[in-house]
């Protein structure tokens, strides 16, 4: 990809998603194997493909003679959460050491009154998000507004990644009562 003023260099499997974000960001497909390595593996484009083409780019030469131009990309799916009248949508983006599973739903988007939130991980209900890890019973799942000011999914006393093995593809879902009741 390049964008006027960085080229970017990576597979085309959603990686580059944010750049296309990036008004007048134009995409490549690396087309001219005379630029590689004379021998390219199965699993590791990365020093056989992309560093010999990022080192002939730093060497001045021409997009046009290691690429072609390509019309899309892959996309990762948004990291945005999908906000609604009674609810929030988002996903897991992120795990701390603890095993803390953090996601995309921001502390400002969430009510001030969390005893008004419900929320599932998956299909497990998780109640109300509490005010802080302590709040939550040991062992079992919780969730709360961790030091990033996001909503994390934990476990206290253990480790949430763990009890859900398969977060990245589980759904977080908040949902929220109107105020005033």
């Amino acid at each position: 990809a390049y964008t006027g003023n960085y080229f970017f260099l990576a597979p085309n499997n959603g990686l580059l998603s944010f750049v296309a974000a990036i008004p007048g960001a134009r995409f490549y497909q690396a087309n001219n194997p005379a630029y590689w390595l004379p021998e390219v593996s199965n699993t590791f484009h990365g020093r056989d493909i992309f560093a010999p083409l990022a080192a002939h780019l730093a060497n001045g030469e021409k997009l046009e003679n290691l690429f072609a131009p390509i019309s899309g990309i892959v996309q990762m799916p948004p990291l945005q959460p999908v906000i609604q009248d009674d609810k929030i949508i988002g996903q897991v983006v992120y795990v701390d050491r603890f095993g803390n599973l953090i996601t995309n739903i921001a502390k400002a988007q969430l009510p001030e009154e969390y005893s008004r939130t419900r929320v599932k991980i998956g299909k497990m209900d998780l109640g109300p998000v509490v005010p802080f890890y302590a709040a939550g019973q040991e062992g079992k799942p919780l969730a709360t507004v961790g030091s990033f000011d996001r909503l994390e999914i934990a476990i206290r006393g253990g480790s949430a990644a763990e009890f859900f093995p398969v977060y990245r593809d589980l759904r977080i879902e908040v949902s929220f009562e109107a105020s005033g009741g």
